[in-house]
């Protein structure tokens, strides 16, 4: 049995070997997940409550986004040390990884306290503890992304496989006895234990390289090649952050209630698609990155990638298109949403398409080129000042906006969750084209005068 599982193996090759282990486990960790995101939790938390589960996750998100930016940075190095076997700089690097997410966990705190005000009133939740989970949630990303990433950039991908059901399973075993009474905090306590039993458990695989007998060398001669990569990498950590609180957020703040809780249900359904993006995104970065340092050609794993990414997404589109309405008929929780069923598709092509973005995103980064940012970076902009600016505060404008350029705005936004939905899936759907747009021009450059190796590659991306 062991032997016909190592020539599968080889047969496929370790970016498809270790995606379809991660696949295969994956799904029971996905079961579980739906089980708490469309069953539990709706039946438990009221519908009040329900619209601000999405948008105080996602903040969490936010708040880590400096230290993410780091630790991205990190993983590509970690990769490149790991490459030429330069421990000590491993170890040194991962030392000081753990100082700035300890330091950062301090500034989380505090930003969380002068901000808890702000996110109360504009997220519409009564108890105040819930902005300290906030804050523990944001404390534990803070420290996850370094666990994950010097997992990935040190190709323990075993125990990160394990991890993907490690988490639901203690997040729905706290939930059980802890969501009923407390709601919306309970579920938010449930991410934070969940997240502290992961990040132990992804930490112990790191500590063979902050063994004693590893002499910490210093990595200062890449400093200024790691702070042009962060740079790039840095600013499109920020744009997916960004891209992805908005929308939760505004339907939450202006909104009525009731919407923002039809969303939660329609976002866990069209969520979906990204069951494929967990099978190959912690693997094609070291992999790639890996691949392009030695002077390989990545252009095959890349299409790969993205032709797996689009396939899976649209497919499950595509079923969601016909079945969306009658999904939100099968439970009464999910009956008095079903007038939002029409967004289910829509949804899910969103998340389809922003899993295409990010696996593209993922390559380029490891191969150190960030072209991707000419057109991501107007999108996104454009995306968060028509949502938050023009739908949130467009009517603030009214007094000093001039009559005829106010009104020719106000008639096509309209202030509803249909019309965000449908401003989002535009987003993504043209980001998309920017990327084939982008692959088309390489492809007939690289016909016209070969493709560069490696060290070239660098040097043109640079």
């Amino acid at each position: 049995m062991l032997d016909k599982l190592r020539s599968v193996k080889k047969r496929l090759g370790p970016l498809w070997w270790f995606s379809l282990c991660m696949f295969c486990v994956s799904r029971v960790g996905d079961l579980i997940s739906i089980y708490i995101g469309v069953v539990l939790v709706p039946d438990v938390i009221s519908r009040e409550r329900l619209g601000a589960v999405l948008p105080l996750t996602k903040l969490a998100v936010l708040v880590g986004v400096p230290l993410s930016i780091v630790v991205a940075v990190a993983l590509k190095y970690i990769g490149v040390f790991s490459a030429s076997k330069e421990t000590g700089k491993i170890k040194t690097l991962l030392r000081d990884l753990g100082i700035l997410s300890a330091a950062f966990s301090a500034v989380t705190l505090a930003y969380m306290w002068f901000c808890r005000g702000f996110i109360q009133q504009r997220l519409k939740f009564e108890n105040v503890h819930i902005v300290w989970l906030v804050a523990g949630m944001g404390i534990v990303s803070c420290w996850m992304p370094m666990a994950y990433m010097a997992v990935r950039g040190l190709k323990k991908f075993y125990r990160l496989i394990i991890s993907r059901v490690l988490r639901p399973a203690c997040r729905l075993v706290v939930l059980l006895i802890v969501l009923r009474h407390l709601q919306v905090t309970g579920y938010l306590l449930a991410s934070v234990i969940s997240g502290l039993v992961v990040l132990v458990f992804l930490l112990r695989g790191v500590t063979p390289y902050l063994a004693r007998d590893i002499i910490c060398k210093s990595y200062r001669s890449y400093l200024p090649d790691m702070t042009h990569y962060m740079v790039r990498v840095g600013a499109w950590t920020l744009l997916v952050a960004l891209q992805g609180v908005v929308g939760p957020w505004v339907i939450r703040q202006h909104l009525p209630p009731v919407d923002s809780a039809g969303y939660y249900l329609v976002a866990m359904f069209g969520n979906i698609p990204l069951w494929v993006a967990p099978a190959m995104i912690p693997f094609l970065f070291p992999l790639v990155s890996e691949r392009f340092e030695r002077g390989e050609d990545t252009s095959r794993m890349h299409h790969q990638s993205l032709g797996m990414a689009l396939g899976m997404g649209l497919a499950i589109t595509g079923v969601l298109f016909f079945a969306g309405g009658w999904l939100l008929q099968l439970r009464e929780s999910w009956r008095v949403h079903a007038a939002y069923s029409p967004l289910v598709w829509q949804v899910s092509l969103t998340t389809a398409l922003g899993v295409v973005m990010n696996c593209h995103a993922t390559h380029e980064n490891a191969c150190k080129r960030f072209t991707y940012l000419r057109y991501l970076v107007p999108l996104v902009l454009v995306e968060v000042v028509v949502l938050y600016g023009v739908i949130n505060g467009w009517g603030l404008t009214k007094s000093w906006m001039p009559a005829a350029i106010w009104q020719a705005v106000d008639s096509v936004v309209r202030h509803n969750l249909e019309f965000i939905v449908e401003f989002m899936l535009a987003i993504r759907a043209v980001t998309v084209l920017f990327v084939a747009a982008e692959l088309l021009i390489r492809r007939c450059s690289s016909t016209a005068a070969g493709p560069p190796s490696g060290s070239a590659a660098a040097e043109l991306a640079s």
